[in-house]
This record gives C-alpha cells, structure tokens and sequence, in this order.
C-alpha cells in the first residue's frame, strides 16, 4: 500500500513539474524560462526537475514528446472506426479537444516549428511526418474504397492538417472560441465535398 502512495506522490510530482514547464515555455519561451521558475509554480524543490528529468532541455523535450504522444493516441483511436468520414471525425474531435484543453502545448510546438524552440534536436519534424502519413493511410484506404477522389493523399493530408491547424492557431492566438462540433463538420464538409455549388 505504501508502494502505491509514493508511486502515485511520485507521479503528481512529475504530473506538475510538467504542467508549470508546459506554461512557463509557451508564454516565455526556452531561453526565457528559468528551472526556478517551474519548480515555483510546480510548488517542488530544484532537485526534483533534475531527478525526473535530468535538465531544462530534457524536461522541454519530454513535453514535445508527451504531447505528441497524445496526438497519436488520437489517430490510434481514429483508426479504430470504420469508414474514412468516421476515421477523419475521430481524429478532428480528439485533436481539436487535445489542443482545446491544453493550448500551451500548441504554443510549444509552434515554436519549436517556428525555430524559437532551444534549437535541440527533438523527433519533431519526425512525428509530424508520421502524423501526416497515418492521415495519408486514412486518405489512401478511403480513396481505394470509393469513399474519396483519386487525389494526391499526402497534399490532401497536409491540407487537412493545415485546415486543422489555423482553426487551432485562431483559438490560441486570436483567442477565437472553438465550437469543436461545428468545427468538425465544417473542416469535413469542406475536405469530402468542397465548396463549390
């Protein structure tokens, strides 16, 4: 039992050392945000940063991976439905509620495309490239079952993507509410049948 506690004292620890970092770094950047200022928002002594994570720049590579990790959880899920409309439905609910719920997370990867990250070689632009090819899987499958025109699959997963994404960079930017449903079926809507009459 007392294994247990500690564990679950560990990772709310851990849990809160990345949520401080994950602030501090989209409202300041890498280079403006010190380890102090984490561990006093995280409300944890210096150590801590360093035993979970051995330094700054692993904490901010942690954070890229850990929310990464979330946007291919969502296309792990989306996979799971059947039918392309479906699949694509999934994946745009959960990544619009993921960046939605955590807006700083789109701030730090923004930067990071941007430059202004460390400049530390993370699996960035890796990740992103297989987000897009999953997508291009969804479109491939969807266009080899009839459900899609025979168009480029990897410039209209990047269009999806980058529809996807000014839609994000409109609500953390332009503080511009995101009607998540809404958003959704606009973005298929506009992807499966166009905008013409």
């Amino acid at each position: 039992m007392e294994a247990i506690i500690l564990a679950e004292l560990r990772e709310d620890v851990r849990k809160r050392i990345l949520i401080a970092a994950e602030k501090l770094f989209a409202e300041r950047g890498y280079d403006s945000t010190s380890v102090q200022e984490i561990t006093e928002m995280a409300g944890v002594n210096k150590a801590m940063i360093y035993y979970y994570f051995k330094s700054k720049l692993f904490l901010y590579r942690e954070l890229l991976r850990v929310g990464l990790e979330s946007v291919r959880a969502a296309l792990d899920e989306a996979m799971k439905h059947v039918g392309v409309e479906q699949r694509l439905r999934a994946f745009l609910t959960a990544y619009f509620e993921l960046l939605a719920a955590r807006p700083q997370l789109a701030h730090l990867v923004y930067r990071e495309i941007l430059g202004y990250g460390p400049r530390c070689k993370t699996d960035l632009p890796n990740q992103l490239s297989l987000h897009i090819k999953r997508l291009e899987k969804i479109i491939d499958e969807g266009q080899r079952l009839g459900e899609l025109r025979p168009l480029d699959s990897v410039l209209t997963a990047y269009s999806l993507f980058g529809m996807s994404n000014i839609f994000v960079t409109a609500h953390i930017v332009g503080a511009r509410p995101l009607n998540i449903p809404a958003t959704v079926e606009h973005t298929l809507q506009l992807l499966l049948h166009g905008a013409s009459i």
